[in-house]
């Protein structure tokens, strides 16, 4: 496997790269390989002469050099006549057809005798599923356990996947076709499982209706600027809020943060703290004094001044009341804008706008980046067929189109930055995060389904406005209850 580059050098080198891409499958070149074999043949002629009543052999050696001789070796053919397999692919249910098809049929179309059935999980239970599969037996070959959900160390340890060095070095891969960043996080105990699926720097932005600040004589913000102060942010939130006119939600509400490892980790960043410890296992907030004043920044707008919507009140989600001016901005990344972009129609009621995280005082960008990899089953018989189709999924037509097709985040290839870029101008916008992103803080654990559930339960309560309660009540309640996680074996 080739050395790692940094990231910026491998997004310098993707900037550079062709941007013509065709998203459906192409038969792959036969390869011929031609040797010229140059044989040497050793003649012996024994010539007798007697010297002195002594019989004397001489040897005498003759080289042919035997020409037009070639072996042909249709590579191809070689490896389409192996790929045979009855193969299963797990994904969630939020990757968008026709992506996944798309993918199977060209694959299939390479290798006839290759089948590949399609198990979509939903997001809800996807990983007990994905558990409880691999104790039955039944766990797809192609399966995901990703690292920034904080499922992958867990799995590894208990046998559910398996590494794919052999098969990497074996093809000579070359590692650098990603950003290393996200390779990193395919490595555990100096193996590699798997090939990166999807992956971006996090929330490390919010979006904003910018035709607010057009109305108000505001200039808006360069959307790669790292200037703009959490002091402005919220004064525009305040400013922007419209308060009910009845018993009924607001007019337009400030700002929407959603509740998750990836707000909480990102706003403690945003205030020069962390939520979580770089070991991933103490919980800093109640014991951080930067991560306390992001998390009473969050209270006191959705507590205090109640300019946050509670569940409920916005019905059709983020992206459309942002469109239809009931939102003033709501915390994303790089696929949130994409979407958001996306879900804007009408350019006197919404215009896309982006306000990126300022830069903390250690000169880093707040952000967390995140990813996740195809992992191949370490029960599975194909290991090799498995291992050629997340080549194919992860190859650079496959991510284009993980992105542009699927409607997912997958920034993880210098040489498809380019086409995409093509395709919308917010690409740029999270260039520099990409390269200059601050890494995640994983639980040591690897019991993300657990943070999970602990994280929005308690945040969720304490959040609540129609239901308050004290702030260092609910923040002492949300410490103990993510460090009681954190403190868990792997299991």
């Amino acid at each position: 496997m080739a050395s790692k580059l940094s990231r910026r050098e491998l997004i310098k080198r993707g900037s550079i790269a062709a941007t013509g891409v065709l998203l459906s499958a192409c038969q792959p070149k036969v390869v011929e390989k031609v040797v010229e074999v140059t044989r040497e043949v050793e003649k012996v002629v024994e010539k007798e002469k007697v010297v002195k009543e002594t019989v004397e052999v001489e040897k005498v050696v003759e080289k042919e050099k035997v020409v037009k001789e070639t072996v042909v070796v249709d590579a191809q053919a070689q490896k389409k006549a192996a790929m045979k397999a009855e193969m299963s692919w797990a994904f969630r249910a939020d990757i968008e057809q026709p992506w996944p098809t798309e993918r199977a049929d060209s694959f299939t179309d390479m290798y006839p005798d290759v089948h590949i059935e399609q198990v979509v999980l939903a997001r809800s239970d996807m990983y007990p599923k994905e558990y409880a599969m691999h104790a039955a037996g039944t766990l797809p070959d192609i399966c995901f356990f990703y690292h920034s959900h904080f499922q992958q160390w867990r799995a590894i340890e208990n046998g559910v996947v398996m590494p794919v060095d052999e098969f990497a070095n074996n093809d000579q891969l070359d590692l650098n076709e990603w950003f290393p960043v996200f390779i990193d996080m395919g490595m555990y105990k100096g193996k590699l499982y798997g090939l990166p699926s999807w992956g971006w720097s996090g929330w490390d932005c919010i979006t904003i209706n910018s035709l607010l600040l057009e109305e108000a004589g505001i200039e808006a913000p360069e959307p790669t600027s790292h200037a703009t102060s959490m002091d402005t942010i919220t004064e525009w939130i305040f400013k922007f809020y419209d308060p009910p006119k009845g018993d009924g939600p607001a007019e337009r509400f400030g700002i929407s943060i959603g509740i998750g490892d990836i707000s909480f980790e990102t706003l403690c960043r945003a205030f020069n703290g962390y939520f979580i410890s770089p070991d991933g296992t103490k919980c800093l907030i109640g014991e951080d004094e930067n991560a306390n004043q992001a998390v009473k920044w969050w209270y006191d707008l959705a507590v205090t001044e109640k300019v946050t919507p509670v569940a409920g009140e916005l019905a059709a989600g983020e992206y459309v009341a942002w469109a239809e001016g009931k939102l003033a901005m709501f915390m994303t990344g790089s696929l949130g804008v994409i979407n958001a972009e996306r879900t804007t129609r009408d350019p006197q009621v919404c215009k896309l706008g982006n306000i990126m995280f300022p830069t903390r005082k250690d000169g880093k960008i707040p952000s967390q980046m995140r990813g996740g990899h195809w992992n191949i089953s370490a029960a599975s018989k194909n290991g090799a067929v498995a291992w050629e189709f997340i080549k194919h999924l992860s190859g650079k037509d496959g991510t284009i189109g993980f992105n542009l097709v699927a409607n997912q985040g997958a920034l993880v290839r210098p040489d498809a930055l380019p086409y995409l870029k093509g395709k919308s101008p917010v690409y740029n916008w999270f260039e520099q995060n990409l390269m200059d992103g601050m890494i995640i803080h994983a639980p040591a654990n690897s019991r993300g389904s657990e943070l999970g559930d602990a994280i929005a339960q308690n945040a969720t309560r304490w959040f609540d406005r129609r239901d308050p309660m004290p702030f260092e009540e609910g923040m002492m309640m949300f410490h103990d209850a993510v460090q009681k996680v954190l403190d868990l074996p792997m299991g």
